[in-house]
């Protein structure tokens, strides 16, 4: 692992009016950062989804976030693989809409 990539997890309260205001607190974790393969790319574009990185942690840092930060540009993980042969899971990552 050479590499930190934020993990943010959003959680909603409500405010003032009731209303549900989402609220993001993120913390930093190591990973290693890899490409996305030729076919994780064709199968994800079939979706309509446009995958940029792979960024694989210990199983221990991932906690069902949503949205991840790397190098200031936010992602969403539209896609997680648990290793069954080590201790990672792998975090499939794509440019959120609108940013």
């Amino acid at each position: 692992m050479d590499d930190k990539i934020m993990l943010v997890a959003r959680r909603f309260e409500k405010d003032e009016l009731e209303q549900q205001k989402p609220v993001e607190s993120g913390r930093c974790v190591w990973c290693r950062i890899e490409s996305i393969s030729r076919t994780e790319w064709r199968d994800a574009g079939v979706q309509g989804l446009k995958p940029e990185l792979l960024a694989v942690t210990p199983n221990c840092n991932y906690c069902g976030e949503i949205i991840a930060m790397y190098h200031g540009v936010r992602y969403s993980v539209y896609r997680t693989y648990r290793r069954t042969d080590t201790d990672e899971i792998e975090l499939y990552l794509s440019r959120e809409v609108g940013t």
